[in-house]
């Protein structure tokens, strides 16, 4: 309860409590790693969220966050291991599509950052930002005619948010 009133200090004791009575507690885990997140402590964090994966693998939460972790210090490949994990239970996770599309864009891997970025624009279709992205890629790879109708796309998002309605 404390958590959610954004009292992070006697949330910690409330949820060290809860482990004590049961230290396979994965909610009280997680929780305990959001709390030590939001004081910036994140090495204590992570090592939450790994208990809490311990206990349930394919908790989504524990495995987004981590990745987040991992994407904030630019270890991509250990953030996209955590980010797979998460678009594996759930394709339609948009912000987990977009982090795997900037990984793939970062890395340099042409192909699947087109993959994960139209993937991404399916669930957000206004974020100018990955069109324009994904207009440089069509670009890049000579397919003008594609790259042109991405921009124009990226224009008509940008002239429609101007104008106030999305």
């Amino acid at each position: 309860a404390y958590l959610y009133r954004g009292l992070i200090d006697p949330a910690i004791v409330e949820l060290k409590s809860a482990l004590a009575l049961d230290k396979n507690n994965a909610d009280a885990n997680y929780n305990l790693g959001r709390c030590y997140l939001e004081k910036g402590v994140v090495a204590e964090a992570a090592n939450y969220y790994l208990k809490t994966l311990l206990q349930q693998p394919e908790h989504i939460p524990a495995n987004f966050d981590l990745g987040d972790i991992y994407y904030t210090k630019n270890e991509l490949s250990k953030a996209l291991a955590y980010y797979s994990v998460v678009y594996r239970l759930d394709r339609n996770y948009s912000d987990v599509v977009k982090k795997i599309a900037l990984i793939n864009y970062a890395q340099k891997n042409t192909d699947d950052a087109i993959r994960f970025l139209k993937e991404a624009l399916e669930l957000s279709p206004y974020d100018y930002y990955l069109r324009d992205l994904l207009a440089g890629l069509y670009k890049e790879k000579g397919l003008l005619d594609v790259a042109i109708s991405e921009y124009q796309k990226a224009i008509d998002v940008l002239e429609t948010a101007f104008l106030g309605l999305v």
